[in-house]
């Protein structure tokens, strides 16, 4: 519960950024205001839906109950997964671009009883194999996240404050292993280790709330959930989501944030990804001619943190 506590924290702050999402149909900028106003709204949505109430004891909500969130990675995937553990339930990212039977046997493995996934996956037209492949799976019940963060109501926000959080041993995170030695297994996260990582990575890091990371890992691997955007919440950080690794756009979005107007600087701080990744990066600057490989050596210069990991390295 450390991130929905900070969230809570940072929120004070209206204008404290929190996402960023280029190109987001439901918004580009999000402060943390906004975020947590929108996990209260899905929170009191999902009681509607499901037959509880806000102020219910987590017993009452379903206390261990396990969810899939099938979401694009932005505002809407964060605000469903604080909603989630603020219930007292066990989100299960799962990601858009799996074909049913890893999903299936991710529900399965899980236990996974409701699957929530937004607007955009579920009825836009491009997305329409990611509907289909939903409607497949098998033991559990689709909901689609509705509701916009403006539509919360101070009562709910009170109502849903009062309620008793989870315990540190209170299931809250179900990651999937790589399946090198068979089929995927279910592992469990409790709040607790999930506190007691964002704590040590953050010290470990020197996370600040001055710090913007370019996000562009997947959000169902640890790596992306945790060290990436979990971090950067517990510490009031500024996240932008890429919906897909480019190098290119990558190092044009660092050229234009070393470019600041009005003296704002908007450069990163923070990068995380594979090694691949840095192989890419390394390609497209390769690519420049010498003037335009000065600008981005000042751009990459802004980074006061590079991670690579998840794989093998290839340097």
């Amino acid at each position: 519960m450390e991130v929905w506590r900070a969230v809570e924290n940072h929120k004070r702050g209206t204008t404290a950024i929190a996402v960023r999402c280029p190109g987001d149909p439901e918004g580009d900028v999000w402060c943390y205001n906004a975020i947590h106003s929108q996990a209260v709204t899905f929170a009191a949505r999902w009681a509607t839906e499901m037959g509880f109430e806000l102020g219910d004891s987590l017993e009452a909500k379903g206390r261990g109950r396990a969810v899939g969130i099938v979401a694009e990675p932005g505002a809407e995937y964060c605000a469903a997964m604080l909603a989630a553990w603020r219930l007292g339930w066990i989100a299960v990212p799962l990601s858009p671009s799996h074909p049913i039977g890893e999903l299936q046997h991710a529900v399965t493995e899980a236990k996974v009883t409701e699957v929530f996934v937004t607007r955009t996956l579920f009825y836009k037209v491009s997305h329409y194999k990611v509907r289909d492949r939903l409607r497949e799976l098998k033991g559990c019940t689709i909901h689609v996240l509705e509701g916009h963060h403006d539509e919360v109501g101070g009562a709910d926000i009170r109502t849903l404050t009062r309620t008793p959080e989870p315990a540190p041993d209170d299931g809250a995170l179900i990651i999937f292993t790589s399946g090198t030695t068979g089929a995927p297994k279910a592992a469990l996260h409790t709040h607790g280790s999930l506190d007691a990582q964002v704590k040590s990575l953050s010290e470990a890091w020197g996370w600040t709330s001055g710090d913007k990371i370019r996000h562009c890992l997947p959000l169902n691997h640890v790596h992306g959930i945790v060290n990436a955007w979990m971090c950067a919440f517990a510490n009031g950080a500024e996240v932008t989501f890429c919906q897909k690794f480019s190098a290119s756009e990558w190092w044009d979005s660092a050229l234009s944030g070393s470019s600041p107007l009005e003296g704002e600087d908007d450069s990163f701080t923070v990068f995380m990804g594979v090694p691949t990744m840095y192989v890419r990066l390394i390609q497209a600057y390769d690519g420049r001619d010498p003037a335009e490989q000065r600008a981005m050596s000042d751009a990459a210069s802004k980074l006061r943190l590079c991670v690579s990991g998840s794989a093998v390295s290839l340097f």
